[in-house]
């Protein structure tokens, strides 16, 4: 794939001007006058995914609204061996809606329902076109989510998460987008129809839907899914530490998954993210953050401070007398230390909100400069504040 930017040349070629016209009046035989985007203010907003810098015009765009136009549009371009690019929303980075020049698109973003939530077996039927953040709001009535969370899943699609195998924070728990698929419907590109997988828990035979899910198109086209819904945790909480080197931080993350928990996520800035993003807003300085969404039951103590503590406090630390000053105005306007492994704790607490005071130390709410603050403006989430004093 080359970076091609003279996108008008290869529309305005003469050839794909009669192919393109005899295209054209092939599929409005079956497709009503909105269903085919031909012109090129049309086509434009079609010429690349979220990977803008790659980018092309496709040859004409088809947005079918039923399974059955699929199946005779995917059939006449194998008739007239034109190549055809499947599209959900053209959020993804890996350049898999990128058209070809002499290629039709095929949108699916007319597929859009719910076609059936059973909340006692725990799965959603949906439509390639279907929001991924949308199934978790239809489920959240009935206590239920979808865990796969691309980071564009506000809007995403479930068939381009299929195509691509889409993951996200929660993958580290509930696994990729192959993990919470029970079966997909589709379409080839001679448009039979093909089902892999059931509603059940497991299927016999190859498992052909696992090869299925993550092909970017190349084996079919998908126009139904069910997906698994699982139950809404009864609390989720965002743990923040702070590591003086990558290495102590790398090892507190071991030690977690060593010590059998399994946190919904878990993410790491090191010092060059930090330095531009965070330290402007805090007077400290440190070289790794970790933060790791928790889906548990309520609890008081922190069941992570164990793995983070040993990470962070080094071997020898020395003896620090307890700093002047609070959130109350004295002395703070002093510098925070330079490393929090020169402290000789490290305490993590649930702060219910952001105004709670630390209940082991002079009472300052984390906000205090002298606290490391939970990334409270990053998440609306109940976080665990560490008081390093």
């Amino acid at each position: 794939m080359s970076l091609i930017q003279p996108t008008r040349v290869a529309f305005d070629d003469p050839d794909l001007q009669g192919k393109r016209a005899a295209l054209v009046a092939e599929l409005r035989t079956f497709l009503p006058d909105d269903s085919v985007l031909e012109r090129e203010e049309e086509v434009r907003p079609y010429e690349c995914d979220g990977l803008s810098a790659y980018r092309q015009l496709p040859l004409l765009v088809v947005l079918p609204r039923t399974v059955a136009e699929v199946q005779r549009i995917l059939r006449l371009c194998h008739e007239r061996r034109v190549p055809v690019v499947a599209r959900g929303a053209g959020t993804g980075l890996s350049g898999g809606a990128l058209p070809l020049p002499d290629g039709l698109l095929l949108s699916l973003a007319r597929f859009n329902r719910i076609l059936e939530l059973d909340p006692i077996g725990r799965t959603a039927r949906v439509q390639p076109g279907v929001r991924n953040l949308a199934i978790s709001e239809t489920a959240r009535p009935h206590g239920l989510y979808y865990a796969p969370d691309p980071s564009s899943q506000i809007a995403c699609t479930i068939g381009g998460n299929v195509a691509e195998n889409s993951g996200g924070v929660h993958c580290l728990k509930y696994g990729l987008t192959v993990h919470n698929v029970l079966s997909v419907t589709f379409v080839t590109l001679e448009g039979e129809l093909i089902e892999l997988g059931s509603a059940a828990l497991d299927s016999a035979g190859y498992d052909l839907l696992a090869l299925f899910v993550g092909s970017e198109g190349m084996l079919g086209v998908m126009v139904e899914a069910r997906v698994k819904l699982l139950p809404i945790p009864e609390r989720a909480q965002a743990l923040l530490a702070a590591f003086d080197d990558v290495e102590r931080a790398g090892r507190a993350v071991g030690d977690i998954i060593a010590a059998g928990i399994i946190p919904a996520g878990l993410e790491m800035m090191d010092g060059p993210a930090i330095t531009p993003a965070i330290r402007p807003r805090r007077r400290r300085s440190c070289s790794a953050n970790s933060t790791a969404p928790t889906r548990r039951s309520p609890s008081r103590s922190c069941r992570y401070a164990p793995c983070c503590s040993t990470a962070v406090r080094p071997k020898s630390a020395p003896r620090r007398t307890k700093p002047s000053g609070c959130a109350s105005g004295r002395g703070a306007k002093r510098p925070f230390p330079p490393s929090v492994a020169s402290h000789p704790t490290t305490t993590a607490w649930t702060a219910p909100s952001r105004a709670a005071p630390c209940p082991r130390c002079c009472g300052a709410p984390p906000s205090c400069p002298r606290n490391t603050d939970c990334a409270w403006p990053m998440s609306s989430m109940p976080a665990t504040a560490t008081c390093i004093r």
